[in-house]
């Protein structure tokens, strides 16, 4: 029985495959919180849309990249769950100035 080598891993050219990476829209210098927040969900939404569009890529055989497909979905988890715990930060916050006695 014999055991066959396994094949070479292509340098950078496996990393840029035919997918283009995602694109973020710029960040400027936010001026206030709801700015800086608004931001935030925008890049997020960018982000779940861009692994959403890397997904069905991949399901329909036009990438083969999985670990990109994979890198956007956790980008995209990850920066929703940030947008989700500033929100829970703010609602906490709110809720603990209406708590206060004047």
């Amino acid at each position: 029985m014999a055991i066959e080598a396994i094949a070479a891993i292509g340098g950078t050219e496996a990393l840029t495959g035919p997918m283009p990476p995602a694109t973020i829209a710029p960040l400027r210098e936010p001026s206030g919180l709801f700015e800086a927040v608004s931001a935030q969900i925008a890049t997020t939404d960018q982000r779940i849309h861009a692994a959403g569009e890397s997904v069905r890529q991949l399901a329909a055989g036009e990438v083969e990249d999985l670990h990109r497909v994979m890198l956007d979905l956790e980008k995209a988890k990850l920066s929703m769950s940030l947008v989700v715990q500033v929100r829970n930060r703010l609602l906490e916050s709110y809720q603990e100035v209406m708590r206060m006695q004047l």
